[in-house]
């Protein structure tokens, strides 16, 4: 269940910069003088919104993941009876805790300020979105290492699987090396580019090429996710 709404997430993530990078490449192309290229208010909040908060539940989504692998291995003898709800828990969890992230970025923003870009943010939420930025970064981190954890414990708990849990215990292996290599390079991947973002974002203002460096970034983790 997280896994498909993991896969909704991204899902929505590409199409939402599809659109996007569609529009910026169409207006290029065909913009008669510069205030053109600014995107209109509407269209801007109708692909801000998806594509941040997507980013957002697909982040939240695999750290749900890990949440549930856990509990899977320490309560290997009684997860598939006992823990029923727990999808769904984590699930409304992860879109609740993106709605407040949404809510503290966007927070008395009027999108008044010309944009040229969806995946910009507006120049008024700047401080707060850097703090979730960081929280991003810090939430990451601790998420690789957790998984990384997570994997050597779940080979060190195997040798004394008594034989009721075996069975359990094969499930959870073969989903824990899934999830190990899937995360590991997800948590790498945001981790780089959230260190780039910020790098550019707090010493790279008055540097013309950091809206070019920060489409490379994009591009690259889209690729890698």
């Amino acid at each position: 269940m997280l896994y498909i709404f993991l896969s909704l997430s991204c899902l929505t993530f590409d199409v939402s910069n599809i659109i996007a990078k569609v529009h910026h490449l169409t207006v290029s192309f065909l913009f008669k003088t510069p205030c053109e290229i600014m995107m209109p208010k509407a269209f801007l909040i109708a692909t801000s919104f998806p594509l941040f908060y997507s980013i957002g539940t697909a982040q939240f989504a695999q750290m749900s993941m890990i949440v549930e692998r856990w509990i899977a291995i320490i309560f290997v003898g009684d997860y598939e009876s006992g823990y029923k709800k727990l999808g769904p828990a984590l699930i409304a969890a992860t879109v609740i805790i993106n709605c407040c992230s949404m809510y503290i970025m966007y927070y008395g923003e009027t999108f008044e300020v010309p944009q040229w870009n969806a995946r910009l943010m507006p120049s008024t939420t700047y401080p707060r979105s850097s703090v979730v930025l960081w929280t991003f970064l810090a939430l990451n981190f601790i998420s690789l290492l957790v998984t990384i954890t997570l994997y050597f414990f779940n080979r060190k708990r195997r040798r004394t699987t008594t034989l009721s849990s075996k069975f359990q215990s094969n499930e959870n292996t073969i989903a824990l090396n899934l999830l190990f290599m899937t995360s590991s390079l997800q948590f790498v991947t945001l981790l780089i580019t959230q260190v780039c973002g910020l790098y550019l974002r707090t010493y790279q203002v008055n540097n013309p090429l950091r809206f070019a460096y920060r489409e490379n970034f994009d591009r690259c983790s889209s690729l890698l996710r």
